[in-house]
């Protein structure tokens, strides 16, 4: 790691470790909540295509342990919460993907004054799962470990009564211990603003935001810039709606290799041999971005849908992907303790036009119905099945699996 990088990711540590550090001060006032929450899950599932290959799929009983805390702490003024995680997985037939996963991650929330308010985060995660990304990009890894760092800070001012504008920076790495993914970062940027349009239309905002992107992988750097305008609307009490459309300006810088000349070598035996060169090439292209999100809540009953397109980069891969994505949630209760869920989701990554990179045409698609029993806050049980599926167009093949979970979770508040 270069000392940049090292210094931005200290910077950062250091940051929601001061958002912690005064979210105690004082500890205890009126109105505070103040909790610290060990907890121990057990998950047990059957997996029929544990590693997610075309071919030759293996299956599987697999159990995870999970312990681990969160530390909570609400004021007037702040919002804090840090957490961690292990997951130890034990395979019955195969004990060889036997492994421990991490994840540790830190919100903060400060509100400096009445119209300014910053935040930060936190995450690290080593995880090695071949699935850890089919519910998020839609892009399946291997049984690869990865390493990621994740960390932002953003700050919000109310410009006048109707009027506020944010500006967010965030950082992400991704390492690979097998050297046939790739490594990577990026830089995001974003300044958005909005406006209380109530005086037009009642019960809406709109909405601006200028966006810009930087990835750098392993022989290509990325330079992405967006510029959206939307809205916000509560169509009801129940109903809520936010759209989001604009357009993009890409720019790829990548190396290739190029054959310079060829040589004659007379000695015996005598043969021609090319001459390598490394070029660096450039190009670009205009892109579309659009957003969607529709809620609805109401007593038993939350739900929501989300559609995006936007350029994004592949998670192992290099080059870039133009990702369209759609999502649903579903959640009712038919007794305050037990509860149905529904969760899906579609993704279609291809790589862009300008065919830089690996090459990209797969779409994914996943559901999850289940239930949940609820004894206490602290004390839930689970049990889902979900259904996945990828299809590689560039080779037309396709993977699927069946898993079935059952989950238990407890958690005490060491506070109370």
């Amino acid at each position: 790691m270069s000392p940049d990088k090292k210094k931005i990711r200290i910077g950062f540590i250091l940051l929601v470790f001061y958002i912690s550090i005064m979210s105690g001060i004082p500890i205890k006032a009126a109105g505070d909540e103040l909790k610290l929450l060990p907890s121990i899950a057990v998950k047990e599932e059957y997996n029929d295509n544990i590693l997610y290959t075309i071919a030759q799929p293996k299956s599987d009983f697999i159990t995870t342990v999970s312990p681990g805390f969160a530390f909570i702490n609400r004021t007037e003024k702040m919002d804090i919460t840090l957490s961690g995680r292990l997951d130890r997985l034990f395979y019955s037939k195969y004990s060889e993907f036997d492994t421990t996963d991490q994840y540790y991650d830190g919100i903060g929330k400060y509100a400096v004054t009445e119209r300014f308010n910053i935040s930060g985060k936190a995450l690290y995660s080593k995880t090695s799962r071949p699935d850890r990304d089919l519910e998020t990009t839609g892009i399946p890894l291997g049984p690869a470990t990865r390493e990621r760092q994740n960390y932002g800070i953003s700050g919000t001012y109310a410009l006048t009564e109707k009027t506020a504008a944010t500006l967010s920076y965030e950082y992400l790495n991704d390492n690979y211990d097998a050297e046939r993914f790739v490594d990577s970062e990026s830089h995001l940027v974003n300044l958005g603003f909005v406006h209380d349009l109530t005086y037009f239309a009642r019960s809406t905002k709109g909405r601006f935001n200028l966006g810009y992107a930087r990835y750098n992988m392993t022989g290509s750097k990325i330079d992405n810039y967006e510029a959206t305008i939307g809205f916000s609307r509560d169509l009801s009490e129940k109903w809520n709606l936010l759209i989001d459309g604009g357009a993009r300006y890409t720019y790829w810088k990548f190396q290739v290799t190029d054959v310079q000349r060829t040589v004659f070598d007379p000695t015996p035996p005598p043969f021609f041999f090319p001459i390598f060169a490394e070029q660096e090439k450039t190009t670009s292209e205009l892109g579309a971005v659009a957003r969607l999100n529709l809620n609805y809540k109401w007593e038993r009953t939350n739900a929501g849908f989300n559609f995006g397109y936007d350029l994004s980069s592949p998670s192992g891969r290099t080059g870039s992907v133009e990702r369209t994505s759609l999502a649903l949630n579903v959640n009712t209760r038919f007794l305050y303790e037990l509860l149905a869920i529904l969760s899906g989701g579609y993704f279609f990554n291809k790589s862009s036009e300008v065919g830089i990179g690996t090459k990209v045409d797969e779409e994914t698609l996943w559901i999850t119905p289940g239930i949940r029993y609820e004894w206490s806050k602290d004390i839930l049980m689970e049990i889902s099945y979900t259904y996945n599926r990828t299809r590689y167009n560039t080779v037309r093949e396709y993977t699927d699996r069946n898993l079935f979970l059952v989950y238990f979770r407890v958690q005490h508040d060491l506070f109370n």
